[in-house]
């Protein structure tokens, strides 16, 4: 189902009078799309400012803050929906195996970039063929390993964007957790089986494991639905403390998780700064809200002539480490006053 960009991320709209009906384009069948080359916007559209922007994710993506700053980003380059530009937003609200159907859904409308949010969206349009340059973010795993680009500095096709290096910190998170239980033996993880990322995280989190003398305990689940089993599954396996991978589903149910960890006295072991400030314990991770920002800059890119092959997959410059206070002691926990020191924010 279509929704308007302003109701699936949850940012106020421009008031009416600065509002205009939006401008169309005669929506192709799939088969045309696949069967043309693909051009930028004319010369003409480019002077009128008439733009189509296909948004793709896993779930609503008023479920995550930093989306919020990459519509923000659109808006400060000039993309105002109503305005110069059309929005085709489509969410496969949880449930994955719509994203296919609705990656030929949003192709086939023809817009002039999309914009994919997460492994699998991106997964769906790769399988897709279709020609029209794609731009991700909150990406994980290894891109060129899975094919979805020929290499960092020149990812040739049509798809570049920003990634999270999720995989290569997964060491690093077990190390600050362990810095800051002690005693922890065993840790539970939760792992999205159909998602291709996740369980490529987890494994190198399996692997880290014995260097710290952690043993990681997987645990799946597919849906929404199915995280409060999870939970209680974590807990029977003698889980000390519960690790989230940047999954999109974790992602838009971290309250729901957090209320839940909390009820068992677990830990929680988190990838980026808003799910600790919503009361996670810890995070170490990208600034996924730059993320975002750096992708509406290459859909602008795009947009004025530029190439998807020509424009390097950008990694994270900073990675944070974030500790929320006021859920250790909740907890019982008491932070070691080195890592406090050396965390780059302390929530109190």
């Amino acid at each position: 189902m279509f929704k308007s960009l302003h109701l699936l991320f949850g940012v106020p709209a421009k008031p009416p009078r600065e509002r205009q009906r939006a401008v169309h384009k005669p929506a192709l069948s799939l088969l045309a799309l696949i069967g043309v080359a693909y051009t930028v916007p004319s010369a003409a559209e480019l002077r009128e400012g008439r733009f189509r922007i296909g948004i793709l994710v896993t779930v609503s993506a008023s479920t995550t803050p930093p989306m919020a700053a990459f519509v923000q980003e659109l808006e400060k380059l000039g993309y105002v929906e109503g305005r110069n530009t059309t929005i085709d937003a489509r969410s496969a609200e949880g449930d994955m195996g719509r994203l296919p159907h609705l990656a030929k859904e949003l192709a086939a409308l023809a817009p002039n970039v999309i914009f994919a949010v997460g492994t699998p969206p991106v997964m769906a349009l790769k399988s897709l063929g279709a020609p029209i340059p794609v731009v991700f973010a909150g990406v994980g795993g290894d891109p060129v390993r899975s094919k979805l680009i020929d290499s960092l500095a020149r990812p040739g096709g049509n798809f570049t964007g920003m990634l999270n290096i999720a995989l290569d910190i997964a060491g690093k998170r077990l190390q600050l957790l362990k810095e800051l239980l002690p005693r922890i033996t065993r840790a539970g993880v939760l792992r999205n089986a159909g998602n291709e990322a996740s369980l490529a995280i987890v494994d190198e989190i399996l692997k880290s494991g014995s260097a710290v003398e952690i043993e990681v305990v997987p645990v799946d689940f597919r849906r929404a639905e199915d995280l409060p089993h999870a939970v209680d599954e974590a807990e029977r396996l003698g889980a000390q403390a519960l690790i989230l991978t940047g999954d999109a589903i974790l992602m838009a149910n971290r309250k729901r998780i957090i209320d839940l960890a909390h009820s068992k006295r677990l830990p929680t072991c988190f990838n980026y700064r808003f799910e600790v400030a919503e009361g996670g314990l810890i995070s170490y991770g990208a600034d996924l809200e730059s993320n975002y920002r750096d992708a509406a800059t290459y859909i602008d890119k795009i947009l004025r002539g530029a190439k998807p092959a020509d424009l390097p997959v950008q990694q994270p410059t900073r990675l944070s480490l974030v500790i929320n206070l006021k859920t250790a002691e909740s907890l019982g926990i008491r932070v070691p006053p080195m890592l406090l020191a050396r965390a780059d924010e302390v929530i109190e």
